[in-house]
């Protein structure tokens, strides 16, 4: 028995067969113009979510940072009012209003801060500035209107043993800074070869001014 043979198709059929494949084609074409769609609107809302949430924390920190700065006008006013008019006491107060937000931008979990920081033992004793504690870290500071080599070199030798004087107040890391109206470039060196944080005063407010690349170290 004789096998029948096999038909080729007519133009009409490859015509229909080539539009059938090109609707194929044109709608895989919109499902995955569609899937990009969609890709790109979960993106931009995830997107959103994150800055929100970013917004929302600057928000909290400047609400945290204009609480600082009310506690320390307060401060400023009472000082005035007091009749104490000493500039070292206002550099100090000033820097300690700046020193929890200061550091916490820099990473550090600082929370409180204490000025005028004293430890007796037998007959010596010892004053720190400025203070700031947290959890896990405290920042030791000292405050000087004019910043120069011999007071980096002293502040170098007194925080060696901040541990031992003040124990309550060490935590785990131990950060030193300096803080100053106006400094011997030399210091500010010393200030980082040190490992020093260096925090300029600037009119009514502090900023921490370390060069690029420094690398602080903990005491």
């Amino acid at each position: 028995m004789s096998r029948r043979r096999r038909s080729d198709p007519t133009p009409a059929q490859v015509w229909r067969i080539v539009r059938a494949l090109a609707r194929e084609v044109r709608a895989g074409h919109r499902r995955a113009l569609a899937r990009e769609a969609a890709y790109r609107q979960a993106d931009e809302e995830r997107r959103k979510t994150e800055q929100a949430a970013r917004d929302r924390e600057q928000a909290a920190r400047d609400r945290e940072r204009a609480e600082l700065d009310r506690q320390w006008q307060a401060r400023m006013n009472k000082i005035a009012g007091d009749g104490d008019n000493r500039f070292g006491e206002l550099m100090e107060a000033l820097v300690e209003g700046r020193t929890v937000p200061l550091f916490r931008e820099v990473g550090l979990g600082v929370e409180r801060a204490y000025r005028r920081v004293k430890s007796i033992s037998l007959h010596e004793w010892r004053e720190y500035d400025v203070v700031a504690v947290g959890p896990e870290d405290a920042v030791v500071v000292e405050v000087k209107t004019t910043l120069r080599p011999r007071d980096v070199a002293k502040f170098t030798d007194r925080i060696r043993d901040f541990r031992e004087w003040r124990p309550d107040l060490a935590r785990p890391r131990v950060w030193g800074a300096v803080g100053f109206l106006s400094a011997n470039p030399e210091a500010v060196r010393a200030a980082e070869a040190a490992g020093f944080y260096v925090i300029r005063v600037v009119s009514t407010t502090a900023e921490i001014v370390n060069s690029e690349g420094f690398e602080p170290r903990v005491f």
